[in-house]
C-alpha cells in the first residue's frame, strides 16, 4: 500500500516550498528527488510509485520557481540557496525517517545541485545519490562574449528571464510523453541570467573538484540527449574513481526515465541501490 500526500516548508529566507510525499508501509529506505528546470514534482509520479513498488518512500519537491512553490518562474537568489534548500528538505525526510538509508536524486539542473551537495555539504545522513543527466556541461555552447554579456547585466538585473528554448522533442522518443509535458500547464520554459550564472559555473566547478566526492554515485546519461552534455558526465565518473558508477543508454534521450526504455533505466537505479545497502 501507498500513499501521496502534499507537505510544504518554508526554508530560512521565507520562501515557501511546495512537494509530496509518496510513502509506504513498512519502508526499507527514502529517496528524495530534485527535479530538473522548468519541471515540478508531478512528472516524477511515476518514478515514485515503481520506489514504492520496492518499498521505498519518496519525497519529491518543487524548487523555487517552480511548480507549485513560491517565487519567480525561474529565477534564484543564488546556487547556494537552492542546495540550502535541499538541505531543508533532506531534514524534513530525515525527521520523518530517521533510521532509513536515505538517497538523493537529481535530474539536469537537480544533477548539477546535487553533485554541487555532495561535493560541498555534510553528506553524513545520505547513504548514495542517482545522477541523471546532469547539467554540468551544455550542448549548446553560449559564445563567451555572450557569457561576459550576461556578467555585466547580472548585476543590474539578475531576475531577467528568457525563453531557455527548449523543444519537447529534445526530452524523449516517446511522443506521448513529450505532448504531456507540451501542455503542461505547470512546465515553464523560463530562465534568469542569475539562474543561468550559476549554474554555469557550478558545473564547471563540479567537474574540477571530483576529488571532494566521498558518497557513492550512480550517473547515468542518454546517448542521445541533445541538453546536456554526455561527455561532461562521462569525465565526472572517470574522474571520480571508484566513488562512480556510469552508464549510458542508447536510443535514449534527456529524460531516460520518461523514455521508452524507461523500465531497463529505474531496474537499473534500482539495482544498485540495492547493492549498496
Amino acid at each position: 500500500m501507498s500513499e501521496k500526500e502534499e507537505f510544504s516548508i518554508i526554508v530560512r529566507e521565507g520562501t515557501q516550498l511546495i512537494g509530496f510525499e509518496w510513502w509506504v508501509e513498512n519502508p526499507v529506505g527514502v529517496i528524495c528527488l530534485v527535479h530538473g528546470l522548468g519541471e515540478h514534482a508531478g512528472r516524477y509520479d511515476h518514478v515514485a510509485k515503481f520506489f514504492n513498488s520496492r518499498s521505498f518512500s519518496v519525497l519529491v519537491f518543487d524548487q523555487r520557481g517552480h511548480g507549485l512553490s513560491e517565487g519567480k518562474r525561474g529565477h534564484t537568489p543564488s546556487h547556494d540557496q537552492m542546495l540550502d534548500d535541499i538541505e531543508e528538505v533532506l531534514m524534513y525526510a530525515r525527521a520523518e525517517y530517521n533510521d532509513l538509508p536515505l538517497y538523493i536524486f537529481g535530474h539536469s539542473m537537480g544533477g548539477n545541485l546535487v553533485l554541487n551537495y555532495l561535493l560541498k555539504k555534510n553528506i553524513a545522513e545520505l547513504a548514495g545519490a542517482v545522477v541523471s543527466t546532469p547539467w554540468l556541461k551544455t550542448k549548446i555552447v553560449a559564445p563567451p562574449w555572450q557569457v561576459n554579456v550576461a556578467k555585466l547585466m547580472v548585476r543590474l538585473i539578475p531576475y531577467l528571464s528568457q525563453s531557455n528554448g527548449l523543444k519537447a522533442e529534445w526530452l524523449t522518443y516517446d511522443e506521448k510523453v513529450n505532448l504531456t509535458y507540451k501542455r503542461d500547464p505547470l512546465v515553464h520554459d523560463k530562465i534568469s541570467i542569475r539562474l543561468y550564472l550559476d549554474f554555469f559555473d557550478a558545473g564547471l566547478w563540479a567537474l574540477k573538484n571530483t576529488d571532494l566526492l566521498k558518497l557513492p554515485v550512480f550517473l547515468y546519461h542518454g546517448a542521445d540527449d541533445p541538453i546536456a552534455s554526455q561527455e561532461a558526465t562521462a569525465q565526472f565518473s572517470n574522474d571520480a574513481g571508484k566513488w562512480a558508477t556510469f552508464k549510458l543508454y542508447t536510443d535514449t534521450k534527456h529524460e531516460p526515465h520518461n523514455d521508452l526504455n524507461q523500465k531497463n533505466v529505474l531496474n537499473d537505479i534500482m539495482d544498485w541501490i540495492d547493492s549498496k545497502n
